[in-house]
């Protein structure tokens, strides 16, 4: 089930991991990890998140759980961000990312700052945007703890961020290289969160130029795109230092 959510086969993860709880359940323990939630999220099931991630802590009792916690805030922030409820989102995420540091998981910390960014970006603050942002790919790129594919799961962000400021572009290209990984290119909730917003500003540009730009997303060497997207990142983000 983890690797088919890591793969972005999110029907088949769902049914294996309910599976596997049920196992769990009938062990009287509880699974090791909150991976569900996540995959319920990328479904676009967000009823189904809150109520799981609830029915999980419960069963947790009173023990020290701080990564499945951190996972838990990240989960539900994934959901607040797609309600539009964007004062629980930043509230969810500061909790994931100090959360997320105390157990150790560093680089998803880095994954909750650039998640972060993008809801400071819909609470009207882009300068606080690009800094979180470019905080965020750098923890990550620092602690290599997800190797590339913490590049794929940012890059949705930065591509939103790109889109604001008028550079359309890149957005697009950056979404179509984010795209190219399965884990975004079947999510609903990445659709809804950034696709639309890309989409929406693609619709801009002629189709010859969108049509290059989603080519080069695609056809570009991973390692070279995430290293453009941070030397962009980093560019844009000294402006408002």
């Amino acid at each position: 089930g983890v690797i088919m959510a890591w793969s972005g086969q999110y029907p088949e993860a769902k049914a294996s991991l309910r599976e596997a709880e049920e196992l769990y359940s009938g062990l009287g323990l509880r699974p090791p990890a909150l991976v569900l939630g996540n995959v319920l999220a990328m479904l676009g099931e967000y009823d189904a998140v809150t109520e799981y991630v609830e029915s999980y802590q419960a069963r947790g009792g009173e023990s020290d759980d701080k990564p499945n916690d951190a996972r838990a805030y990240l989960w539900l922030a994934y959901v607040a961000l797609a309600r539009g409820n964007f004062l629980d989102t930043k509230r969810l995420c500061l909790n994931a990312i100090t959360a997320f540091e105390d157990c150790g998981l560093i680089a998803f910390a880095g994954i909750a700052y650039s998640l972060l960014a993008l809801v400071v970006r819909w609470l009207g603050d882009s300068g606080t945007a690009w800094l979180y942002l470019q905080k965020g790919l750098h923890i990550h790129q620092e602690s290599g703890q997800l190797g590339p594919l913490g590049n794929w799961l940012c890059a949705p962000f930065t591509a939103v961020l790109l889109a604001d400021i008028g550079r359309l572009e890149e957005a697009v290209s950056a979404y179509a290289y984010a795209a190219s990984h399965p884990m975004i290119a079947n999510s609903v909730w990445y659709e809804d969160v950034a696709g639309k917003v890309i989409q929406a500003a693609g619709s801009k540009l002629e189709s010859q130029t969108i049509n290059k730009a989603r080519r080069r997303g695609l056809e570009c060497n991973p390692a070279k795109m995430a290293e453009e997207l941070l030397e962009i990142v980093d560019e844009i983000a000294a402006e408002y230092k």
